[in-house]
C-alpha cells in the first residue's frame, strides 16, 4: 500500500467541491470526537418502536388544511409556565 503524505491529502481536499470538503469535516469531526454518525428522524423513529417508547410509526402530516382553522383553548388562571416554575421549587 502506498504511504500517502499529510501535504498530498491536503492538496486532494482542497479539489473537493465545498459540500464534499463539508462532509469531509462533519466525518473528521465525529472521528475525533468518538460521537456516533447522525441518526435519520425514521431511523430515530424505528428505534423507539423497538424500545417500546412508541406505539406505532405513523406516516408524516402532508394535508395541513386541517391545522388551518385552529383556534387555541383559552385558559384562565395563570399561565402553565408560572405553575410548573412553582412546582419545580
Amino acid at each position: 500500500m502506498a504511504k500517502v503524505t499529510l501535504d498530498e491529502v491536503l492538496e486532494r481536499v482542497k479539489a473537493l467541491t465545498s459540500e464534499e470538503q463539508r462532509k469531509l469535516r462533519e466525518a473528521l469531526d465525529r472521528s475525533l470526537t468518538g460521537s456516533p454518525p447522525p441518526v435519520s428522524d425514521g431511523e430515530l423513529q424505528r428505534k423507539r418502536l423497538e424500545a417500546g417508547l412508541l406505539s406505532e410509526i405513523r406516516p408524516p402530516v402532508v394535508d395541513l388544511e386541517s391545522y388551518w382553522g385552529y383556534n387555541p383553548v383559552e385558559v384562565r388562571g395563570e399561565p402553565v409556565s408560572e405553575t410548573l416554575i412553582e412546582e419545580r421549587r
